[in-house]
């Protein structure tokens, strides 16, 4: 039959998503005026032509887009708006259009996602910051967050800025467990400066310090502590339990150290062999307490061994330490 120009395409693409994607200002122009209707259409993901837009740094589209759009704050199947698509994108340009009109800076998707953890997670301090910036100017987030009737301008603010930092995701995480497993400094920095809390735990019982050491990001040990301390690897002086490798290329070695540390805490192996528990380079391996010793009655157990099993290759030396990753401040 005749074409009409909102038919779409086997994944739901109408023109103006295909004009979008191959960046046609003119061509996104001429499909507006005529038929109005297609800014709004989802394709099968859901995504709508404004969501593209925001995703390829095409301003001009985006702001094309926002003159003809009902719902600035429509998601898609995940449901991600398009600041979401903004901010996967680093794109600040379009955040700054978005603002102006709008936009729900609170809006999570299926994994409890913000923009503010995107951001996070994505190392983008500046970007971080200009939402945080939106967020304390602009009047209609006041109700986001409840504040007492005696409280200054001040304490509102801040109030304002903790309940983002401290939102948690479907994980438990919140935005320094995103900054930290990112391993950006001025992302943790930032977080830490405007009073996000580093002890705040996961569901799994981790805090921001036991994932930055999961992930290996030993350029953050130094802004986490006192909650992650270093120590000597006094003990092993040698592995122990080595499997005999004459015929193999790997074998597999038990690591047995000495510590004192509660049982709150997690002990991590951390090693400069790639190998190294099937971990890259300075990722920590999750140690299991097997011998405590009780020191008062009335006081948390001293876990004083703890051991883990790792891959190495064959014939492999390894310069290791083991750290202390406390859920305590």
């Amino acid at each position: 039959g005749e074409a009409r120009i909102d038919d779409v395409d086997l994944d739901h693409n109408n023109p103006l998503h295909l004009a979008i994607k191959n960046e046609h200002y003119d061509i996104c122009v001429a499909l507006l005026e005529k038929n109005s209707e297609m800014v709004d259409a989802p394709d099968c993901n859901g995504q709508s032509p404004l969501m593209l837009s925001c995703w390829k740094h095409n301003v001009k589209i985006t702001e094309l887009c926002l003159q003809y759009t009902t719902s600035v704050n429509a998601v898609d199947w995940t449901g991600q708006n398009s600041l979401h698509y903004a901010c996967k994108s680093n794109n600040s340009e379009a955040v700054n259009v978005l603002f102006k009109h709008g936009i729900d800076i609170f809006q999570t998707n299926d994994q409890g996602l913000s923009p503010f953890h995107i951001v996070s997670a994505n190392g983008n301090s500046a970007l971080l910051k200009q939402l945080m910036e939106y967020l304390v100017s602009s009047a209609s987030v006041a109700v986001a967050v409840a504040v007492v009737d005696n409280a200054t301008q001040g304490d509102q603010l801040s109030q304002k800025i903790l309940a983002v930092c401290h939102q948690n995701d479907d994980k438990g995480w919140t935005l320094l467990h995103h900054a930290s497993a990112s391993g950006d400094r001025s992302v943790v920095k930032y977080l830490l400066s405007v009073g996000a809390d580093s002890s705040v735990t996961d569901k799994h019982g981790f805090c921001p310090h036991c994932v930055a050491v999961f992930f290996g990001r030993l350029q953050l040990y130094d802004l986490l502590t006192p909650c992650v301390r270093q120590y000597p690897a006094n003990y092993p002086n040698k592995p122990y339990d080595l499997i005999d490798t004459t015929d193999k290329k790997e074998c597999d070695v038990r690591f047995h150290v000495q510590c004192h540390a509660k049982q709150s805490q997690h002990v991590y192996l951390v090693g400069d062999c790639l190998s190294l528990g099937l971990w890259e380079v300075g990722k920590g391996v999750q140690m299991t307490s097997i011998q405590t010793t009780v020191l008062d009655k009335d006081v948390e157990n001293d876990t004083n061994f703890w051991t883990c099993n790792v891959i190495l290759p064959k014939d492999t030396k390894i310069q290791y330490r083991y750290v202390i990753a406390s859920l305590e401040v």
